[in-house]
Formats: structure tokens, C-alpha cells, sequence
């Protein structure tokens, strides 16, 4: 889009004050008394304020009058009311140093609103360097007041120039855009008394965060930027579920506008936040990348990253002075953080969101990160991470009616590697009351013991990933049978792994247990919550009767007797000795 009018059209070949004559073949005629309307579509969703300034009018002796192709012409050119004379000669002596090509200076002469109309008539090409100098000067000439005055209402301003105010005019966003949007640049328009549509519609950014699911998923993948940029990556979704300790990796995607190229300066800021059940990564494993990390230029050395507490910012005033960015670039911020051990299980999950703060204003010409800059603000993009937990209660003989049994052993393990031939055990941190948070994997002689709780028999594991699991027990309860074989447990949740994060639920279903648990039942499963549960059931060892014998009493009072006359026969000798 291009907020200059071709210069031929919009003022009038500006043959302006120089134009006491019109060639004779070309049919001109005087603009017509009436209003004048700009019409302004700002293509974005903040509001904006907009001003016209008259910059050139036609004196007592000239006219504003339009040609047979369109063109308005102005003669006896004379500054219009929207300049501020006070100002004129010292912005005058800025627009002398307008370059028209790399040696030469159009404007270097100029002394009057006549001269300079000549020259700006001489620039027809479309959205010329030169025009767009013109404006970025005169505006430090403007009167404080706008000749006329807008406010966009469904992302249109229509601004009325009224009867008799014909001339040449500056249009520009009045009010600095804190929320979802970019000003407008500079317009430049011949008001002459016919309707104006100028192609002014502001661009802004977007940015896009996702989450790497660490086991296998549908065919869910993310495509991110411009038809010259497309790059579509596999497993990064806005839902992932990992074990508690593991390194999640994230994605952000920022995007720049189409009309990147108005800007001298360009701020640019991911503002991150991860929730709290995450450690955040140290500052130097974070990196940030032109257009794709696999193979990608990095270009973390032209940003600042900080890290406080789980805030992250990733920062550069001034993109414009990062090589081969442009308006299809795509900047992307890649790290990992690890979930910790306060992690919350089920639907509530890990929740964590970015937003971008950017530059909104293409007329500013300072530095980007200066305070006095204006900034825009994208809505929040959020992703959501999940763990689980499988709880578990040891029983005695009836899964049903059975009594809780403390001090069952057990330790849980995983396949992996090819054909799953490769056993990983699990660590969990020290528990006295059945509730065990993972901690990693490690070896089978390494391998936590979990021990089932006094009075509630419990043995519950806190915070692990999607995926089979198998419980075996190391040691029954004194009198009761171990068991044989290992318990099979399935956590499968079903998550939206989707890329659009708006009206969908995370987890709709999640199941545990597929196989019987303990040979006594399926357990259940809660996907609110996040659990998966069962009950572990030991029976008793048998009790056998003797046979063949008289049986343990005769022997016990058999023994008596003898200890008895053992006794005597001491006490006896004893007396007889002394005699």
C-alpha cells in the first residue's frame, strides 16, 4: 500500500506556481465549490485520530482547477493555513537539503511555497524518496490545530474539507497508538472538491508461540511466514504433555508488517513469560534466528536477552540494521525450560504467553529504543503444557472390600530404544506419605523404591509424560503373596495438538490402565484432574495344617516335666554336698 498518491495525480504534475499557462491541447477547468472528503481505511483494529493540514493554497489570482486526465493544477501558490509561519523559514532551510539523487539537492534554491511546489511538480514517480522527505519535513511547520479533523469509526476516518478550502494537504495520525496497530504514514492530497480514497492502510506484526510435543502425534505441523519465507516444521503445536525434569522446547514466531519498508527504525521485543512450574533457561541458551533454526542464520548477537525470574525479553531497537531483513522475514526465538517438580497435574496445566512490542509509527525518525519512540502492542499467543499422575492403592485379597496394606515395594519403569529393549527406571524424590514426585530416569539398581503408605495403602506417582508405563513389586507385605508379573499402565491423553488455540479443549479425554490391573480390574482415569488410578491387590499366603505327629503340645509339656525334675535333682545334689 502506498500512502503517497502518485505525485502526477495527487498534485497535479505540481507544474504549480510556475503554471501561468496551461498548454492549449489540454481542457482545464476550475474544482467545483463543494466538500472535499479523504477517506482513510486504516486496516487495523486500534483507533485512530486523524488531522489535515492545508500546506499550499491558490492566492487572490490563482485557482485550484483539475485537467481532462485528472491532474490538479494550483497557481499563484502561497502557504496554506495549516503553516504555522513562525516556523516556515527554519523548516525551509531543512527541505534545501533534500536529496534528489546521490548528488543533487532539488530544493537548494527554494525561498517560497511557490518554489517549492515547482520542484515537488517535477517528481511524478509513485511514492517518490523525494515527496516522502517533503513530508517528514513539513510537518515540523504545522500550525497546532488541523484545518479538519477525523476519527476512525470501523477502521474508517473520512476527513471534510470544506467549501473554499481547495488546495494541497498533509494527512497524518494525531494520537500515538498504544494498543493493536500502526500509524498511518504521511498522506499527501490535492483537496479540490471531488471525494479521496487514498491507499493508506497501516500494517502491524504478529507474533506466535509453540510447543515441541516429544512423542508421536497426528500429522499436526506449523507453517509460518510469507509465500517467499514458508517454512513448515513438524510436532510444534499450542499443546504438549512431558515428564516432570524434562527440557520442553519452545518456539516463537514474530512476523513484520507489509509496510516495513517505511521505516527508518524498527523496535522489536518478545515479551515472554513462562508460568512458574518451569525453570526458566540461563540468558546464553536462548537464540534467536533469520527465518528457520535448522540451518538458519543466527542473529542472536544483534538482540539483548534478559532473563528475570520466568519473564524473558529478546530486544532490538533497531532491526533496520540486521542484513537481509525485510517485510517477509520471519525472526524466530528458540530455547528450552525445564518442568519442575511444583508442576501442576491435569487440565490446568503449564499456560505460557508472549506478546510483541514494536515500532507503530513509520513517519518517527529517531532511534528505535529511544522512550520517546511509539510502540504497538500484539494481543498475547498462548500454549499450554501437561503432566500426569498415576495413582495407585495397595489392597488386601478384594480389590473391592480389601483393607489398605502399608509396606509394599515397588519401583516403575519404561521400554525404549528399538522394540523397547532397553529398560529405563524411575527416579523419585524421598516420600513418607505415598506421594512421589518424578525425578528422572536412571538403572534398575538405581531406581527408587516406593513404598505403599501406612493406614491408606497408597503409592501415588506424580508427573509423568503420556506413555506406557509398567509398576513391578520388589517386596510384598509380611504374609501376603508377591506379584508375579509387572503391571501395565497406559496414560493416554487426548490432546488438541492444533495451531489455532482459540474455542478448543486442550484435553478431551484420558484413559489409563487399558490392560487389567493386577489381574483384578481396568482402574480409571480423570482427565480433569490428570489421573490415572487402580488398585494393587495382594492375597494372603496360604496357612497348612501338620500330620503324622502328636502334635507340639505333648512335646511342650513334655519338656516342662523334665526342666522340672532337672531342677530337683540340682537342689538335691546340692544339699547332699554340703552334708
Amino acid at each position: 500500500m502506498k500512502n503517497f498518491k502518485k505525485i502526477a495525480s495527487a498534485i497535479a504534475a505540481l507544474s504549480l506556481a510556475a503554471c501561468v499557462a496551461v498548454p492549449m491541447s489540454a481542457t482545464v477547468f476550475t474544482a467545483s465549490a463543494a466538500d472535499t472528503t479523504i477517506t482513510i481505511t486504516t486496516g487495523d483494529a486500534a483507533n485512530h485520530t486523524y488531522g489535515a493540514w492545508q500546506i499550499f493554497k491558490a492566492g487572490e489570482k490563482g485557482s485550484v482547477t483539475k485537467e481532462t486526465g485528472g491532474s490538479y493544477v494550483i497557481t499563484d501558490v502561497q502557504w496554506g493555513d495549516g503553516i504555522d509561519g513562525n516556523k516556515i523559514n527554519a523548516v525551509l532551510e531543512k527541505i534545501k537539503g533534500i536529496d534528489g539523487t546521490a548528488s543533487d539537492k532539488p530544493f537548494a534554491d527554494v525561498a517560497s511555497a511557490a518554489d517549492v511546489a515547482k520542484v515537488l511538480g517535477k517528481y511524478t514517480v509513485d511514492d517518490n524518496k523525494v515527496a516522502q522527505a517533503f513530508a517528514d519535513i513539513i510537518v515540523g511547520a504545522l500550525t497546532s490545530e488541523a484545518t479538519a479533523t477525523s476519527t476512525a469509526s470501523l477502521k474508517t476516518a473520512t476527513i471534510t474539507i470544506g467549501d473554499g478550502k481547495e488546495g494541497y494537504y498533509l494527512v497524518q495520525d494525531t494520537v500515538a497508538i498504544s494498543g493493536e496497530g500502526a500509524k498511518t504514514r504521511y498522506i499527501l492530497q490535492v483537496a479540490g472538491g471531488e471525494n479521496l480514497t487514498p491507499e493508506a492502510k497501516s500494517s502491524i506484526p504478529s507474533v506466535t508461540k509453540k510447543v515441541k510435543e516429544n512423542t508421536e502425534v497426528d500429522d499436526y505441523t506449523y507453517t509460518y511466514g510469507s509465500d517467499e519465507t514458508s517454512v513448515t516444521e513438524t510436532d510444534y503445536n499450542d499443546v504438549a504433555d512431558y515428564n516432570i525434569g524434562d527440557k520442553v522446547p519452545f518456539r516463537i514466531y514474530g512476523t513484520l508488517p507489509d509496510k516495513y519498508d517505511e521505516y527508518t527504525t524498527y523496535f522489536y521485543e518478545f515479551n515472554d513469560t513462562l508460568d512458574s512450574q518451569f525453570t526458566a533457561p540461563v540468558q546464553t541458551d536462548i537464540k534467536v534466528y533469520l527465518n528457520t533454526v535448522d540451518g538458519g542464520k543466527e542473529i542472536t548477537s544483534n538482540f539483548t536477552v534478559s532473563v528475570d525470574g520466568n519473564s524473558i525479553k529478546v530486544t532490538c531497537n533497531n532491526l533496520k540494521e540486521i542484513k537481509d531483513v525485510d517485510k517477509d522475514s520471519v525472526i524466530i526465538v528458540d530455547y528450552s525450560a525445564t518442568l519442575s517438580s511444583n508442576a501442576t497435574i491435569g487440565l490446568d496445566g503449564q499456560m505460557n504467553a508472549v506478546d510483541l512490542t514494536y515500532s507503530n509509527n513509520p513517519n518517527y525518525k529517531g532511534d528505535g529504543g529511544s522512550e520517546t519512540d511509539e510502540h504497538g502492542k500484539t494481543p498475547e499467543d498462548k500454549v499450554i503444557v501437561f503432566t500426569y499422575e498415576i495413582d495407585s492403592t495397595k489392597v488386601a485379597d478384594n480389590e473391592e472390600t480389601g483393607a489398605a496394606l502399608k509396606d509394599a515395594e515397588f519401583k516403575l519403569y519404561r521400554k525404549t530404544g528399538d522394540s523397547g529393549a532397553t529398560l529405563e527406571y524411575a527416579k523419585f524424590e524421598e516420600s513418607t506419605t505415598g506421594e512421589y514426585t518424578f525425578n528422572g530416569w536412571t538403572t534398575e539398581d538405581s531406581a527408587s523404591v516406593m513404598k505403599s503408605a501406612d493406614a491408606t495403602g497408597k503409592f501415588n506417582m506424580k508427573g509423568l509424560d503420556d506413555g506406557t508405563y509398567y509398576i513391578v513389586e520388589t517386596k510384598a507385605p509380611s504374609g501376603y503373596n508377591k506379584l508375579n508379573d509387572p503391571i501395565t499402565v497406559v496414560i493416554n491423553a487426548t490432546t488438541a495438538n492444533r495451531q489455532t488455540w482459540d474455542d478448543f479443549e486442550p484435553i478431551s479425554a484420558l484413559t489409563g490402565f487399558t490392560g487389567s490391573y493386577a489381574g483384578k480390574s481396568d482402574g480409571s482415569a480423570n482427565a480433569t484432574n490428570g489421573t490415572v488410578s487402580g488398585k494393587v491387590v495382594n492375597e494372603k499366603g496360604a496357612t497348612l495344617p501338620s500330620t503324622g505327629g502328636i502334635g507340639t503340645t505333648l512335646f511342650y509339656l513334655g519338656g516342662g516335666a523334665l526342666v522340672a525334675v532337672a531342677g530337683v535333682m540340682l537342689i538335691t545334689k546340692k544339699r547332699m554336698t554340703k552334708e
